[in-house]
């Protein structure tokens, strides 16, 4: 997905103009990176980072290429997310 149409969503659903949509765009994503860095990126945290741009969750895709394109070729997109626990206690691995 372009960060141009990401970005014009965000506009929309926000009612902002392009600079500060792209200042909540940039701001998730180094949320998101910290949170990776820290090993505690979770597959729900794509869709907080969705939810609170306004944005359906179909653009989890975009902010998971960005975060797997900036790391070593060692990684991929299963190794890049933690397990998660379920309401009643199991670990699952993310969808």
């Amino acid at each position: 997905m372009e960060r141009n149409i990401i970005i014009e969503n965000i506009c929309t659903a926000c009612r902002c103009g392009e600079r500060r949509a792209e200042e909540y765009l940039t701001a998730e994503l180094r949320n998101l990176r910290e949170l990776r860095d820290a090993g505690a990126l979770c597959y729900g945290d794509l869709e907080t980072a969705c939810s609170g741009l306004g944005l359906d969750f179909d653009y989890t895709d975009y902010f998971c290429q960005c975060l797997v394109t900036e790391l070593t070729p060692i990684y991929d997109e299963q190794s890049l997310f933690q397990p998660f626990h379920t309401a009643d206690g199991r670990c699952e691995n993310p969808p």
